[in-house]
């Protein structure tokens, strides 16, 4: 089967690569070089390929720099394994060495060696197949993404082993300076690497999707509720986007193929970036000026030490930046027990913070330690990890923000009740009414629908302040404001307006429904004597009321307490415990 029959149009260009890999980027050495110079020496078979890491019976070896390949010490090769993967930091050389053998009768095996991470300084392929020459590829990120032999995320080569025989490889692995070291190289069939080429791409594709997706989201809420923290969520999207762009070699590959500098300078610039960003969202969305004042303390001088750090990273400053970023991502770890802490303090939605920091932390862990140490031997795996729990984190900070739109409008709803409530009923005030007349006035606007005003004011009630005192006085006033709400339509609006008064704006197919619901209220009001301490205290309310329709405008809310307090004298010089309705030119209307 071709390889037409299996691979994608769109990628035929990188096949083709493959198959003039060893032509364009390599160069034979002159000179007799023996590779092993061990024929029975365990080799890896290539003759069915498909995709696999390159271990046992590989062998590596960490010399000095400025060790070539003629003058390596062969007999201080020990065997790869996968604990012997990760070196941590280093600024030593590494040699890779192993053996490829083709089977086949017929056919060559081209294979493609590619490196598992897509940052490494330098790379350099030496193979040699049995009684050929000796050929040289220097792979490096120190020089444009455009030069590399395969257009793929990280350096890789490509050689062909004839039928029968067998190819040697050596590669040399090395950094300008101290960075973190990494001896993981995979040998993949030129089908196989495509397709994992492609799998990586929708993987990525679905990662850096749902990012920008969450990008989307944070600016259109930034733009519509024109809260900060919504904005500094989103420089936490694309600063962490472009991290994961940069520790999957993709920002190379796209976003600036011809920038050396940002390729291998631009690593620790956007850690520190991240972080930054990180820590000012966490101190806006936790609150942590107001709440924990030390711990926001702690992060704004944490903050100046990584604006430095950038500082002198553009200076030219490198092995101590380098650490500070390590350092930097590493406080990120802490940042659910800044969010348990916010949530200790009654921050309910910082729950959701912990939660998101708790998955990315763990990730996180994990990466450093892998690229730090070798205390693990999992390749990529932990960045793979975290890049899944920077999504899962994301996922979930959105939560969080929601949860705190909605806290945030429940609270500005709870405070917007409370200004317009009175503290002793329970009712409206004066701003609840005002507001309440505007809405009576739209709805008579659109819908025609009568509207009245009732003025109430409880009878003697100087008298009952001086014979009870200030807190029964306080409890009749409460149970007239629960007379009026168990009595009024939910639709009626309530207020306490002054003293012992009290405003009823309500809807009522006519006037004289209006005047018997004020009715039933006065008589229930006089019929439930207030209980207090024992002791039962009776009272009344006078109440005059007038309609706020009537001839067909909408009078204003000043006419209309002016008509219902008229009524309301022209009901006390009756006797009082009465409701009157106003009648303009009459002396008043029960």
């Amino acid at each position: 089967m071709g390889l037409k029959t299996v691979v994608p149009v769109h990628f035929i260009w990188l096949i083709a690569a493959l198959l003039l890999a060893n032509v364009s980027h390599a160069k034979t050495i002159p000179g007799d070089f023996n590779g092993y110079q061990d024929d029975n020496l365990s080799a890896i078979n290539i003759s069915d390929l498909s995709l696999m890491p390159v271990r046992q019976p590989a062998e590596f070896l960490m010399a000095d720099r400025n060790v070539s390949i003629d003058s390596l010490p062969l007999y201080r090769f020990r065997p790869l394994r996968t604990e012997n993967l990760n070196q941590g930091l280093t600024d030593q050389a590494f040699w890779v060495r192993f053996r490829v053998k083709n089977d086949r009768l017929n056919n060559s095996r081209q294979w493609v060696l590619y490196h598992e991470h897509p940052y490494m300084d330098y790379m350099t392929v030496y193979v040699q197949n049995k009684d050929g020459n000796l050929i040289q590829h220097s792979l490096s990120d120190r020089r444009p993404f455009t030069d590399r032999p395969i257009d793929f995320r990280t350096l890789a080569v490509a050689h062909r082993t004839p039928p029968q025989s067998h190819t040697d490889v050596y590669v040399r692995l090395s950094f300008s300076g101290h960075e973190t070291m990494s001896l993981s190289l995979f040998l993949a069939s030129p089908v196989e690497f495509n397709k994992m080429a492609q799998d990586t791409m929708l993987q990525q594709g679905l990662y850096f999707g749902v990012m920008l997706l969450l990008l989307v989201v944070a600016v259109v809420f930034g733009v519509m509720l024109r809260q900060r923290v919504y904005w500094y969520y989103a420089l936490f999207i694309v600063s962490s986007g472009l991290m994961w762009a940069k520790l999957t070699g993709l920002s190379y590959q796209y976003l600036w193929p011809q920038s050396v500098f940002m390729q291998n300078e631009g690593f620790n610039i956007i850690f520190l970036l991240t972080s930054i960003t990180a820590l000012q969202f966490s101190r806006v969305f936790l609150e942590t000026p107001r709440l924990l004042p030390r711990w926001d303390k702690t992060i704004s001088v944490l903050q100046v030490i990584m604006l430095a750090g950038i500082g002198l990273r553009l200076l030219g400053v490198y092995e101590e930046v380098l650490v500070l970023s390590y350092v930097s991502l590493c406080t990120l770890i802490l940042l659910p027990i800044l969010g348990w802490r916010a949530y200790r303090k009654g921050l309910v939605y910082a729950r959701w913070y912990s939660i998101a920091w708790s998955f990315y932390a763990v990730g996180l862990l994990l990466s450093v330690i892998s690229a730090g140490t070798n205390v693990f031997g999992w390749g990529m795996a932990p960045l793979g990890y975290a890049q899944l729990g920077s999504i899962i984190e994301a996922v979930f900070l959105l939560i969080a923000l929601g949860e705190r739109l909605v806290s945030w409008e429940k609270d500005r709803t709870e405070a917007l009740k409370e200004a317009l409530s009175d503290e002793i009923t329970g009712l409206g005030n004066r701003r609840k009414l005002q507001a309440a007349y505007q809405e009576a006035r739209k709805r008579f606007t659109g819908e025609g629908s009568p509207e009245f005003l009732a003025l109430l004011a409880i009878d003697r009630f100087d008298d009952l302040l001086e014979q009870h005192g200030h807190e029964a006085a306080d409890t009749v006033l409460k149970d007239i404001g629960a007379t009026l709400r168990g009595l009024s339509r939910d639709e009626d609006v309530s207020v306490r307006y002054a003293g012992e008064e009290f405003v009823l704006l309500l809807q009522a197919p006519s006037l004289r429904a209006a005047y018997e619901l004020i009715e039933r209220i006065r008589e229930d009001f006089e019929q439930t004597p207030t209980q207090y301490r024992g002791l039962f205290i009776k009272h009344t309310f006078t109440a005059g009321l007038t309609e706020v329709t009537a001839g067909g405008k909408f009078i204003s809310q000043q006419e209309a307490i002016v008509r219902a307090e008229t009524a309301l004298k022209q009901a006390r010089a009756a006797g009082g415990n009465r409701c009157t309705i106003y009648r303009p030119g009459t002396q008043n209307q029960e």
